[in-house]
């Protein structure tokens, strides 16, 4: 196997090499002319040359790559990765599906960028395909980067014997091997945690220095050397041992008998055994909800009994001695079936039983609470599709009230983390259901490390139930050094919602800010309590259509009743919670919480507000109006817009400095959740804005009458595109058009002229039919000069 393994990397050198070969004829076959006419198409002055050294190329793992890019001159790069060495270029076709993918940046001259690549496929031929686009606005080809990825070492195994733990993995010809261990249960979220143990392994591999009752877990990476570079493997870790407890029964079996469930298991030397069992088709990923049937006791086997007919179950078995118990003893999942005597009863959460027979008792108790375990989606934000699941415990208590506890720890986080790279999605959604509403509390916990993750990894968390949408930008767990909770509370009673509207009328000063007592309290209230105060979160609370049918948007609010004891009564914004059923709620900012009520307040005083102007030209008196807008720009005309103040805090993304002109907009922009940034913790604030980009930054701005004032028009070039939702919106409401020739063309830039004219019929702003001449290249004979001399700032 080893033979074959080094004769495969020979004959991957030779195809290479000679694949290298044949490009250089083949180039130097053709007429030079020809050759620069086709891939440079342009003069000798204006080529983008790499600067020396560049590209860097460094393989990170068998599953990433980086590449580090740096160019002579201005220009936007396109490039895109295949699956194949030396593919043939082409220009035209590697721009239009790197604006597609957003697999584009515009670089200054002499400015350093790194690309890269995650979920790669190992051991696979790749090859980074650049084009670039300078400012003579024509494509140059800028060669391309080959690579191969890595496999990585197999089976990683740590195996306690004679209480001493021992490693093992397959090797492989032609690499060396670095061993690494951490003090805990999962591997840790930063790789550099991990000590590295190579140099002290003993015979055989076994471990020294390890303390007895503690737990470790191992990692091995795998590095292949050739003449001039090496690369280095993933982690690949191996299962936790703690070493000092006994060991689990080597053997456990499940057998239905007669409406039971009888176990046996292999002994153990000088330990007692536990027995668990969970309702389900596997193993509960979080051990706390494994149920505790019987024991300690020093039988070898034992009936279970009063579980529900025809739904299946797995069973555990712990070793349990004076210096603690052994991992659990899995069995393979077992569905009982009822007697034909009889039908079995619903299992409720069993009592501890302090039995040391192996005789059959009864686990049930008639007035325990009765607890479930239930699975619930995690979806991706933008694309509304499933990407993982969580396990929520159903609390019944003996009083009939239901209460949900969900812990997201840090082990699922990471792997949402890594759910959400693959599609490029920042957004994690846990839809907890309530089919019956029949919940009358959910609490939610975040753990610290849980937290970590999501701010480092810049993912917005979004918990929504029938009840109410909380959204967390990552910003808002920033610097949190303790677990996060929130508990959501739905008010369900009449008397109590009726309660809330009298003392709403019986507040004077809020009655005095309406101008008006004709308010009503519409849909459910929500109390929100959390340990997340004074950061900012967006809310959405449903309403019910019938309640909304001939309500005015705009007399649409949220009575507060904060738990500090001050009310306020906030103006809410109408949005769509489902596409498919209709449903809509109303959406609120807040960064303190307590009890919030959906209000309809007619004829609201002060509910209108004169549009003003929004944007700046430049110093030298012109307005640049085919300038290409950029994403610190928009982020800075959407504040103005919204009136929303600039964040005082720091920006978290890496090409964001502090003394970056638009830092505060940036902040405040992604706060208020207008814009985000990119996977790689970027948020490329000079790269220029498409029309698709900008269409879906402003659907979330259009006002609740705006949103069905026509039919959209048909673009031939966005159907299926991401943002056609968003583009259908602006366009039913007469935000957008298109080109003559039926297009909308949503990779192209946005120019100065073109963001103007749209931002001005979202909100309102009148053209200016008399406007003086503000700007000395606008002419009164450009499209948009009056929407141009409305939209103006006037120093």
């Amino acid at each position: 196997m080893n033979v074959r393994k080094d004769a495969k990397f020979a004959l991957i050198r030779l195809q290479r090499l000679t694949k290298i070969c044949l490009a250089i004829i083949l180039l130097l076959a053709l007429p030079f002319a020809t050759w620069g006419a086709e891939v440079v198409r342009a003069d000798s002055g204006d080529l983008i040359q790499p600067e020396q050294g560049y590209p860097k190329p460094a393989l990170l793992t068998p599953t990433s790559a980086k590449i580090t890019v740096k160019f002579d001159h201005a220009a936007t790069l396109y490039f895109e990765l295949k699956e194949e060495l030396f593919p043939m270029a082409d220009l035209e076709g590697t721009k239009s599906r790197a604006l597609e993918n957003h697999t584009y940046y515009v670089l200054a001259a002499g400015e350093e960028r790194t690309l890269i690549f995650n979920n790669l496929k190992k051991d696979t031929d790749y090859a980074l395909v650049m084009v670039g686009e300078g400012t003579d606005m024509l494509l140059q080809d800028l060669g391309q980067e080959n690579f191969k990825t890595l496999e990585t070492p197999d089976n990683v195994q740590a195996t306690l014997v004679n209480n001493k733990v021992k490693l093992s993995w397959t090797e492989e010809a032609g690499r060396t091997y670095q061993v690494y261990k951490y003090e805990g249960s999962t591997a840790p979220a930063n790789t550099s945690d991990w000590i590295d143990i190579t140099n002290t392994l003993l015979v055989d591999n076994e471990v020294p220095d390890l303390v007895d009752g503690k737990t470790y877990i191992f990692a091995v990476t795998s590095t292949y050397h050739t003449e001039d570079e090496h690369f280095v493997s993933d982690y690949v870790v191996s299962n936790a041992v703690t070493p000092g407890l006994p060991a689990a029964p080597v053997t456990l079996t499940a057998q239905a008998v007669n409406g039971q469930v009888k176990l046996d298991w292999s002994a153990v030397p000088e330990v007692e055994y536990v027995v668990y069992m969970y309702q389900g088709s596997g193993a509960p990923q979080n051990p706390e909800h494994w149920v505790k049937v019987a024991g300690p006791m020093t039988a070898l086997q034992y009936n279970v009994s009063n579980l529900t007919s025809g739904l299946p179950y797995v069973f555990a078995v712990r070793s349990s001695s004076s210096t603690g118990m052994s991992e659990f003893k899995v069995s393979a999942s077992v569905t009982p079936q009822a007697p034909s005597s009889g039908g079995g009863e619903v299992v409720v959460t069993p009592s501890p039983s302090t039995s040391t027979s192996s005789s059959s008792s009864s686990i049930a108790s008639s007035t325990a609470p009765q607890k479930e375990i239930i699975k619930v989606d995690v979806a991706n934000g933008e694309q509304a599709s499933t990407i993982d699941s969580l396990e929520l415990s159903r609390t019944r208590g003996t009083d009939g009230t239901i209460k949900d506890e969900l812990e997201l720890n840090q082990s699922k986080a990471q792997s949402v983390i890594d759910q959400l790279k693959k599609t490029g999605s920042r957004t994690a959604v846990i839809r907890i259901p309530d089919v019956k509403d029949e919940v009358s509390q959910w609490d939610v916990k975040l753990a610290k490390e849980s937290v970590k993750l999501f701010t480092e990894q810049g993912i917005e968390l979004v918990i929504s139930n029938p009840n109410v949408k909380v959204s967390i930008p990552a910003a808002s767990l920033k610097d949190r050094t303790e677990d996060v909770y929130f508990r959501l509370v739905p008010v369900k009673k009449q008397e109590s919602r009726e309660a809330i509207e009298q003392r709403l009328l019986a507040n004077e000063p809020l009655i005095q800010s309406a101008g008006t007592k004709n308010i009503q309290v519409l849909g459910r209230p929500m109390t929100i309590e959390t340990n997340l105060q004074s950061r900012p979160v967006t809310i959405v609370l449903p309403v019910d259509s019938k309640q909304l049918a001939g309500v005015n948007p705009e007399d649409l609010g949220v009575y507060i009743e904060h738990s500090s004891g001050t009310k306020e009564l906030v103006h809410g914004k109408l949005v769509t919670l489902n596409k498919d059923n209709n449903q809509q709620g109303i959406e609120i900012h807040v960064d303190e919480f307590s009890t919030f009520s959906v209000v309809r307040v007619k004829d609201w005083a002060g509910q209108t507000t004169q549009a003003q102007p929004y944007i700046r030209g430049y110093a030298d008196g012109r307005f640049q109006p085919e300038r290409f807008v950029t994403r610190a720009e928009m982020s800075a005309l959407l504040i103005r817009v919204t009136g929303t103040a600039e964040a005082e805090s720091e920006a978290s993304f890496a090409d964001v400095k502090a003394n970056h002109w638009a830092e505060s907009s940036i902040v405040a922009a992604v706060q208020a959740g207008y814009v985000k940034g990119y996977p790689d913790d970027s948020f490329k604030p000079e790269q220029a804005i498409t029309r698709a980009e900008l269409a879906n930054v402003l659907q979330y701005l259009l006002k609740g009458q705006q949103t069905a004032a026509s039919e959209p028009t048909t673009f031939k070039d966005v159907q299926q595109h991401w943002a056609q939702e968003g583009i259908d919106g602006l366009s039913a409401a007469g935000v957008i058009t298109g080109y003559t020739d039926g297009t909308f063309r949503p990779e192209q830039p946005v120019t100065r002229a073109e963001a103007v004219t749209m931002i001005n019929k979202l909100i309102g702003l009148q053209p200016a039919s008399a406007a003086i001449k503000a700007w000395s290249d606008v002419t009164e004979t450009h499209w948009a000069y009056q929407a141009i001399e409305a939209a103006s700032i006037k120093e």
